[in-house]
């Protein structure tokens, strides 16, 4: 009998992420600006204040949900590797290691294609009694490399540039270190690719490039993937790529 209803939960569940992954997929293909106003519509998470010894209990449908992993970022200085990995128990929480003082990026995700995120500024004034957070898992399935770029190339092409040069921030306005540039021909679905880099310590990024149509993908973990369909004009080109990466899952 357990068995039984079980399977009936997972089966509703499987269908509630289908329905989310398809919201996802049509908001993604109607986003592909960098500029502020476009930016200005994401839903921005807040930095919120902590303790060093801060107390995080992840949900699913109102209910704690166990094995789910938190990845904890410190200061946006690594974006290739958390600063700590931890497993929530039975009851939906996590024994999260003493934090310096500083700013932190929470990522979750479990299975099947679940994700939560939250923003921490951890300060040794804060009272641990102020410092309990819920992070509520929702279901998120990524499109594919080639349904990105697909979806890019449907779009008309709003950035002309000269040369491709820019720089990478986050949503509260920090620089991404490390994130990646995978630059591919306009044209050919993704098979193409023209240059592949990533940005420096303080977000920029920078590469030679012949005139044509690109698609640019920008990328980091724990965010969600940009995409921009540029043209590259030595004559009529000008300006620099100012881009926002918005918290979620990466590819």
């Amino acid at each position: 009998m357990f068995r039984a209803i079980n399977r009936v939960s997972q089966t509703r569940t499987r269908r509630r992420c289908d329905r989310f992954a398809w919201l996802v997929a049509l908001l993604f293909c109607t986003s592909f600006s960098v500029t502020p106003k476009a930016a200005a519509a994401v839903k921005v998470l807040e930095l919120q204040p902590s303790s060093p010894h801060p107390r995080i209990g992840v949900h699913f449908e109102g209910k704690p949900f166990a094995n789910a992993k938190i990845e904890i970022f410190r200061d946006y200085e690594s974006a290739e590797e958390p600063s700590f990995t931890v497993v929530t128990d039975e009851s939906g929480s996590a024994k999260i290691p003493e934090l310096s003082p500083g700013r932190y990026r929470v990522f979750v995700s479990a299975k099947p294609k679940l994700m939560g995120n939250l923003y921490l500024r951890v300060s040794s004034s804060v009272s641990n009694n102020n410092s309990q957070f819920t992070i509520d898992l929702e279901c998120c399935a990524p499109p594919t490399f080639e349904e990105i770029v697909d979806s890019a190339e449907e779009h008309e092409m709003q950035d002309h540039l000269q040369s491709l040069e820019g720089i990478i921030k986050d949503q509260s306005g920090a620089p991404i270190p490390n994130a990646l540039v995978d630059v591919v021909v306009r044209g050919t679905r993704g098979r193409v690719h023209a240059a592949r880099l990533r940005s420096d310590l303080n977000g920029r990024f920078s590469e030679p490039m012949k005139d044509g149509e690109y698609v640019v993908l920008f990328s980091a973990p724990g965010f969600s993937v940009r995409v921009v369909p540029i043209s590259i004009s030595q004559e009529n080109g000008s300006g620099q790529m100012h881009v926002t990466l918005n918290v979620g899952p990466s590819n």
